[in-house]
């Protein structure tokens, strides 16, 4: 009976200090998140044509579109919540948000110049309406990222970041850390690498494509059968590929725990062709096709041509 005493009184003491701790040194440090944002701010401007539009931002969300323009619009959607001593200070961090700059070819916004003040809680979301062509270089670490038709070049850096790209005219290269990636009706070369997410490429174009993640499914549609290599790879998760008819290429699909299932004819004569692994041809071969993944399946299935 002692020892239980003991132990309840040990472990109300325990408790005790846990709760001193996270009210006196926790709390204060803790923005506020209940209520309306100390700083509410919608801002638009517009600035002459770019050939590159880059962006370095924290939190917040980005969407992308182009259109027949001579001018790139940016509306940033500023909201924070902080622990700044007064109205004045406030006003001051804010004014020092978003910055952008610009040489001619290049328009360069920047959420945050200066580093982030302790007790603060910010959250800017974008909308930039861009020409058609103009090359995308986009850095945003807590939020999802969407592009629209017509853009060049695609450069995307994220954390824990969902990132979609629509019908690029040039190559596409995104990474996300935790997130799902998504590249529809791409012609260049793409290649994309998350850790936590699913990756889905949809392309109609002679490029490459790279895919990797670590825990999530890869699947891509090849609508034309002009296609270039493609290496996709994940440790955990199923791989799916579905061709169009008149599609040719060497194929080596294989995992460790799973099983490669064909719907399409595949030349092995010279190859291998066993539950967990193929090697050979379709049609004539042509370009490379590499599919790996430690735990999971591999589907190969015929689609639509989409000229």
């Amino acid at each position: 009976m002692q020892a239980l005493i003991r132990g309840i009184v040990v472990g109300l003491v325990v408790a005790g200090l846990i709760l001193t701790f996270a009210i006196t040194v926790l709390a204060p440090k803790l923005p506020s998140t209940v209520g309306p944002p100390d700083i509410r701010e919608e801002r638009s401007s517009v600035h002459p044509a770019a050939r590159r539009v880059r962006l370095d931002n924290a939190d917040g969300s980005v969407r992308v579109e182009t259109r027949g323009l001579d001018a790139v619009h940016v509306t940033a959607s500023i909201r924070a919540f902080t622990r700044l001593d007064g109205d004045e200070a406030e006003a001051e961090y804010a004014a020092a948000l978003v910055q952008i700059e610009e040489d001619g070819y290049c328009l360069d916004i920047v959420s945050e110049p200066a580093p982030r003040p302790d007790g603060v809680s910010l959250r800017v979301d974008y909308t930039i309406l861009a020409p058609e062509g103009a090359e995308l270089d986009i850095g945003n670490r807590n939020g999802n990222v969407w592009i629209g038709p017509g853009c060049g070049r695609v450069t995307v850096r994220g954390q824990n970041t969902d990132i979609g790209v629509e019908a690029p005219e040039g190559a596409v290269d995104a990474a996300s850390t935790n997130g799902r990636i998504r590249v529809l009706d791409a012609q260049g070369d793409v290649n994309v690498t998350t850790a936590n997410g699913n990756v889905y490429i949809h392309r109609r174009g002679a490029g490459s494509s790279h895919a990797t993640t670590i825990n999530g499914a890869i699947e891509m549609h090849v609508l034309t059968p002009s296609v270039g290599d493609a290496d996709l790879n994940t440790q955990n998760g199923d791989i799916t590929l579905v061709l169009c008819p008149g599609c040719q290429m060497a194929v080596e699909a294989s995992t460790a725990h799973g099983a490669v299932r064909t719907e399409i004819p595949v030349d092995a004569a010279d190859g291998v062709q066993r539950k967990n692994r193929i090697n050979g041809r379709i049609g004539g071969g042509g370009p490379n096709f590499t599919l790996q993944t430690l735990n999971g399946d591999i589907r190969l299935r015929p689609g639509r041509r989409r000229w």
